[in-house]
């Protein structure tokens, strides 16, 4: 169940229940939308104006759990002709759908992750040709994909100290408003207890944090 209070702090909650499992991860898209994903191995797509479920993907035939959504930027909807949306899951997968209807999703790349379950997505400033790479961190591993091709383009790993495999949580971009020189920053929470930050045409970290 996702809750969504109002501006009206008086004003009753909206509640979307629909998941029969925990809820990981949400995300609010510039069309007035809203995703969510969930333990039950669907993510679903709702209407904020009135908590109207608008559709749903299941993650795989196994029903495995979603752990992150992403919408894709407007430059890359725009470019589509629709919204794109990144799905991410315990599956080693990260699924792209496209939501001319989002009653009638359609799957355009699945993307493999060699059976890391996928604990980062999200869409950085730069990259392909929509204008912006999709992110994704799975196991000790971060990676930038062309959504059209359905390929990595780049990827680079974390290890322990002691030079354990490390596990890379969450990935983030710099914000799409950012000027040159952070466009292409991103940030790496890595279970080592740091963060990395790396500019990913430089291929290295510029900070440990």
């Amino acid at each position: 169940m996702l809750t969504v209070p109002e501006y009206n702090i008086n004003a009753k909650q909206r509640e979307f229940a629909g998941h029969t499992g925990r809820v990981f991860d949400v995300d609010l898209g510039q069309d007035g939308l809203c995703v969510t994903a969930s333990e039950d191995g669907t993510a679903k797509v709702w209407r904020l104006a009135d908590g109207r479920l608008e559709g749903e993907v299941a993650q795989s035939q196994t029903k495995d759990e979603v752990l992150r959504v992403a919408w894709a930027p407007p430059i890359v909807r725009d470019a589509a002709g629709a919204s794109l949306l990144a799905v991410a899951g315990a599956d080693g997968f990260c699924n792209l759908w496209r939501g001319d209807d989002w009653s009638a999703p359609k799957s355009l790349q699945r993307l493999d992750h060699g059976g890391d379950q996928v604990y980062g997505c999200a869409w950085s400033a730069c990259g392909d040709a929509y204008g912006a790479w999709l992110l994704t961190a799975a196991g000790a591993a971060v990676r930038t994909w062309d959504v059209n091709a359905g390929k990595s383009i780049k990827q680079w790993s974390y290890q322990e100290p002691r030079g354990d495999q490390a596990y890379v949580f969450d990935v983030q971009p710099a914000p799409r408003d950012a000027d040159d020189a952070l466009r292409a920053t991103i940030a790496c929470a890595v279970s080592d207890g740091t963060a990395r930050v790396r500019d990913v045409r430089l291929d290295y970290d510029a900070r440990v944090l």
